[in-house]
């Protein structure tokens, strides 16, 4: 009796190690480590790359494309950098600092931008097109980097789903119910923001701006109205909120910004190609 007893305890005892609790979403987000947001943004990515009907991506190869990528990348390595590879910033806003963060352009004319959790960004041409200048390119980049940094679409993202789902899409890619990185990729798009929170990334947006580029402070402003040119667009209606523009115009001036909009480049080394 004993030894059957002890057997049956030791089997509970390892059932109990097997099984992992559930979690609600708020700790889940607060344990989260930026390994597994990069592996977040890595199961987005391969359920993005699994669909190039749906995402046809724009090859980087024959020189035009060459210069084309080569200029967005630059860009985006300055508007980064202190994100993943400045010593001098904050721990908690370093990640890998040996992992470049990649671009890549969506052929598509749909106006779109994003980043997924980890910092690979993607634009498309139709995107690219609306854009008049580096500045405004800059400014956009910033912003979508910000809005990955501060976790708000992290947020966002994970309240789309019981905390155990979560985990496991994150983990494996796929959940007991059925749901997988699809799902995922298709949530992700689908994140709506509240205007506070797009209101404390503008703002975080410009600083950036400020003081990563020698680009003017209303970059953003000027980027927005591109963007928005009367026209009603997914981007618009994901990540904007009415007044913006008045509300950019408010905000304190900050001495550290640059003076410069462009310098002409965006026409040769992007318009021209796309």
């Amino acid at each position: 009796m004993k030894l059957h007893f002890y057997m049956l305890f030791f089997f509970m005892l390892f059932l109990a190690a097997c099984q992992r609790p559930a979690l609600e979403a708020p700790f889940v987000l607060e344990e989260l480590s930026k390994n597994q947001r990069e592996l977040l943004g890595k199961r987005l990515e391969l359920a993005l790359l699994t669909q190039p009907d749906i995402y046809p991506l724009r090859s980087s190869a024959g020189a035009e494309n060459e210069t084309l990528f080569k200029f967005i990348q630059a860009y985006f390595d300055q508007a980064s950098f202190f994100y993943h590879r400045d010593r001098r910033s904050p721990s908690d806003n370093r990640w890998n600092q040996n992992k470049q963060w990649r671009v890549r352009i969506l052929a598509s004319n749909t106006p779109q931008s994003f980043c997924f959790p980890g910092g690979d960004f993607y634009i498309s041409e139709g995107m690219l097109r609306l854009l008049k200048n580096e500045a405004e390119l800059y400014s956009l980049m910033s912003f979508e980097l910000t809005l990955m940094q501060e976790k708000i679409m992290l947020e966002e993202l994970a309240e789309q789903y019981v905390a155990e789902d979560f985990i496991d899409l994150l983990e494996l890619g796929s959940t007991k119910g059925g749901l997988n990185r699809q799902d995922l990729l298709i949530s992700f798009f689908e994140i709506t923001y509240e205007d506070y929170q797009l209101f404390e990334i503008d703002k975080l947006t410009i600083k950036h701006v400020c003081d990563s580029s020698a680009f003017f402070e209303n970059a953003l402003e000027n980027c927005i109205q591109s963007i928005d040119q009367g026209n009603s667009n997914n981007w618009i209606a994901q990540k904007s909120y009415p007044g913006r523009i008045e509300n950019i115009r408010n905000f304190p001036s900050l001495n550290n910004c640059g003076n410069r909009t462009t310098n002409g480049s965006y026409q040769s080394q992007v318009l021209d190609y796309l």
